[in-house]
């Protein structure tokens, strides 16, 4: 339905007949990556919303969320911006950052590290602000630049760092002690 209605953003919930949310999500992302998605769900634990960040949503609000920040998560997709509560994403991030084995490929980490030596001192200002939990509309007001600015920084902070999306580059980052 995605590739036939083009929505401007799909508002997801975890618990869905036939497949669940994240795997949705997931096929959505892979499939159509220019639709954001906003998981929203009655779900907090750590393990849904590190999942659904990883499986490319740039949202996630719960269900009992006030009808004005539902709309404003909406609004925030579809403008390119993450929507999701910063205690949350903090949540995540941590919950990634514990989870995190020593099984990883020690020569994906040596190639990370090359590769965040390439890093500009730009991208690692960005860096640490995505590890705040801002949208990029407000890490482009902190830094007096424009969101598509913002959006190449980010888009270039995720392929030197070969991360899936924001919440994996800061779970990296943290890892390699880039940021706290």
């Amino acid at each position: 339905m995605i590739s036939k209605l083009c929505p401007s953003v799909v508002l997801m919930d975890i618990e869905i007949p036939g497949m669940n949310g994240v795997e949705a999500t997931q096929h959505i992302t892979e499939q159509s990556p220019q639709v954001p998605v906003v998981v929203m769900t009655v779900h907090t634990e750590d393990d849904y919303v590190s999942s659904a960040l990883q499986a490319g949503a740039v949202g996630y609000i719960l269900k009992d969320a006030p009808s004005n920040e539902i709309c404003r998560a909406v609004e925030s997709a579809a403008m390119g911006e993450m929507a999701i509560r910063a205690a949350l994403f903090h949540r995540a991030i941590d919950w990634n950052h514990e989870s995190a084995t020593s099984t990883e490929r020690p020569q994906s980490e040596t190639q990370r590290g090359r590769q965040v030596g390439d890093l500009t001192d730009r991208e690692n200002v960005v860096l640490r602000l995505l590890a705040q939990g801002l949208s990029n509309k407000e890490i482009g007001a902190q830094l007096y630049i424009s969101r598509g600015t913002v959006k190449k920084h980010v888009e270039n902070i995720l392929a030197k760092l070969s991360a899936r999306d924001r919440t994996d580059a800061v779970a990296i980052a943290m890892r390699l002690g880039l940021v706290e």
